[in-house]
Order: C-alpha cells, then structure tokens, then sequence
C-alpha cells in the first residue's frame, strides 16, 4: 500500500490520524525514561524490543507493511 492509497482508505473510513507510530513510540519512550529515571533513552528502546534504527525505519517508511529483516 502506497501513503495515496493509506490516506484514501483512512478517509474514507472517517479515520484522522494525530500521531505517527514512529513519533508515538518516541514520545511514550521520553514519557517512560524521566518516569522511571532511566539514564538512557537507548535502555527504554531495548526495554520496549527495538532501536532507534528502527524507529527511524519506520518513520522513513510510514506506509510500509513489510518489515524490516533483521
């Protein structure tokens, strides 16, 4: 699926999205480290099973349903 044919579906299921998955993550992963006080923001991504390589993948492909092969 291409970003055209995401938006086209989101719209016309009345579907607005606020937030991208990948700013989501990060904003949850800042929200967990200052909570939690973890020193690192890199110990929250391996705590939540992911990168910030992955993050970055993710936001650079937001439309993608493959994933990313380890």
């Amino acid at each position: 699926m291409d970003y055209a044919k995401t938006q086209n579906w989101l719209s016309s299921r009345q579907i607005k999205l606020e937030e991208s998955f990948a700013s989501a993550i990060r904003s949850f992963a800042k929200q967990y480290k200052s909570m939690h006080k973890i020193r690192l923001l890199d110990d929250v991504y391996h705590l939540l099973g992911t990168t910030k390589q992955d993050i970055s993948w993710w936001e650079n492909h937001p439309c993608s349903a493959q994933t990313k092969k380890f």
